[in-house]
């Protein structure tokens, strides 16, 4: 082949790339947030919002999951959650539906469960409402995290809708409910592959490589956590999951060594204190639930208390320094408010809480999640679902290889990579037609930004609640 022959090669093949990525940045600005969708969805949240804060004045009212972390699909429910340390969940549940029969709902179910759920359609957007303090609060907060960490242009949130939708529409295999993979499952997964393969720049190579890895990955035998990839026996040595997770944290910095990684670590083993302690079942374990309800009282017979709740009640003692036995409720507050605050914001929290849950379940795919390393994530997906997932996995694969050969062959016309591309997204074409939004497509990924301080404070207040005191966002008590 003679340079200029090469030449032209090279030239077909990267216009070709770039029109692929361009096609696939507006499906991602179509089937996730755009800036349009996101304002209406908020305007609908803080609608509902207002409407329960009026009958229920001091309820806790906090969105959640990929609504809170602006990584959703464009027909993804919005989930919030709804809860007052005054009163029962049920009852908060009951009062809750009384004041959504006053407006148009469709498909209104109540699940009068042990966590009440309540769910329902308005204006055309899903909503799902818990009655507890949710992981999901501190799962927002550590995805926005690690998109900061990995940045590119938020491309750990790009790759997240594009392979949520692939897996989704074109491959089938997201559905706790299904025994099939989480959502939370796969985000983990993704963000494993994107800590590790630092020379992805795209949602496609995101793809791409994903597929190459877990296609031919043994489930069964190893463990995922976002750290690495380990066989089973390595993780069984260890005497807990969070020390098993804290040697790979250490790893992981040591690898790299600079202020970055140690940061991103520093923030995660936080966050792993957080969500240990707004887990209700912990905090009953250790006696700290709704511990600081009877702090004030506490100068007496503290013998009847927990260990763990003498030695934080110790800490509060020396922190406040409570002489005055005529203090105001207010003064006290005041000062309980501040010490609790710089508690969970340091790194005392991390010793007090860890994850020190029974032993990992190993199942038929073993994902730890991220924020409590003794929970399998992966527990849902059934052995005959992870068989049919690896075949997926293969299959898509092979698919996405034939378009990436295909698309910088330089022997191919734009028009044949389009084909081939939208045969990979057929399922996701049909259910929006990208030739007609696509004159609409909003590709600003500045929509795809979460509040990182916001998300913090989200966190904080369910540990706060937890704890037995109710902070609400602007910090009034």
């Amino acid at each position: 082949m003679q340079k200029s022959d090469a030449n032209m090669v090279y030239i077909k093949s990267v216009q070709n790339l770039q029109y692929i990525t361009e096609r696939i940045d507006d499906l991602i600005s179509i089937v996730g947030p755009s800036t349009k969708v996101q304002c209406t969805r908020q305007t609908l949240f803080q609608e509902l919002a207002s409407l329960i804060t009026k009958e229920l004045p001091t309820a806790v009212i906090l969105p959640y999951g990929s609504f809170q972390s602006h990584c959703y699909l464009f027909n993804s429910d919005i989930d919030f959650c709804c809860w007052n340390k005054d009163e029962e969940e049920q009852v908060t549940a009951r009062r809750v539906l009384k004041v959504l029969s006053g407006i148009e709902l469709q498909n209104l179910v109540h699940i009068d469960a042990e966590v009440p759920v309540i769910k329902f359609t308005y204006q055309d957007v899903g909503f799902d409402i818990s009655f507890t303090q949710p992981a999901g609060v501190l799962t927002a907060y550590f995805l926005e995290l690690i998109d900061n960490y990995i940045g590119k242009n938020h491309l750990l949130k790009r790759s997240l809708v594009f392979i949520q939708c692939y897996c989704i529409n074109e491959l089938h295999i997201l559905g706790s409910h299904n025994f099939m993979l989480s959502s939370y499952g796969l985000r983990t997964l993704v963000i494993f592959i994107l800590l590790h393969q630092s020379q992805i720049t795209t949602p496609l190579q995101a793809l791409y490589a994903f597929l190459a890895y877990f296609s031919s990955f043994d489930f069964s035998q190893n463990l995922i956590t976002i750290f690495g990839a380990v066989p089973r026996e390595d993780f069984e040595s260890c005497d807990t999951a969070q020390s098993f997770f804290d040697k790979q944290v250490s790893q992981f910095v040591h690898k790299k060594f600079n202020d970055k990684e140690l940061q991103l670590a520093k923030e995660i083993k936080h966050l792993i204190a957080l969500r240990v302690a707004s887990d209700g079942n912990i905090l009953e374990q250790k006696g700290l639930k709704n511990c600081l309800q009877n702090y004030k009282k506490s100068d007496q017979n503290r013998q009847e208390y927990s260990a763990q709740c003498q030695e934080f009640f110790q800490y509060l003692d020396e922190k406040i320094i409570l002489q005055d036995e005529n203090i105001s409720n207010t003064q006290f507050l005041q000062a309980l408010s501040k010490t609790l605050d710089e508690f969970v914001r340091s790194a005392l929290l991390i010793k007090f809480f860890q994850d020190q849950k029974p032993p990992f379940q190993f199942r038929s795919v073993n994902i730890a999640d991220p924020l409590l390393p003794s929970n399998n994530i992966g527990k849902t997906v059934s052995e005959s679902s992870m068989k049919r997932m690896k075949r997926v996995f293969q299959l898509g694969y092979y698919n996405i290889q034939r378009l990436i050969k295909l698309t910088l062959d330089g022997q191919n016309s734009v028009a044949d990579c389009v084909a081939e591309f939208d045969l990979n997204f057929v399922h996701t074409l049909s259910i929006c037609n990208l030739e007609m939004l696509a004159r609409h497509a909003d590709n600003d990924c500045e929509v795809l930004q979460g509040n990182k301080m916001e998300l913090q404070n989200a966190s904080i207040s369910v540990v706060y609640q937890g704890l037995g005191m109710t902070v609400h966002m602007d910090g009034s008590e």
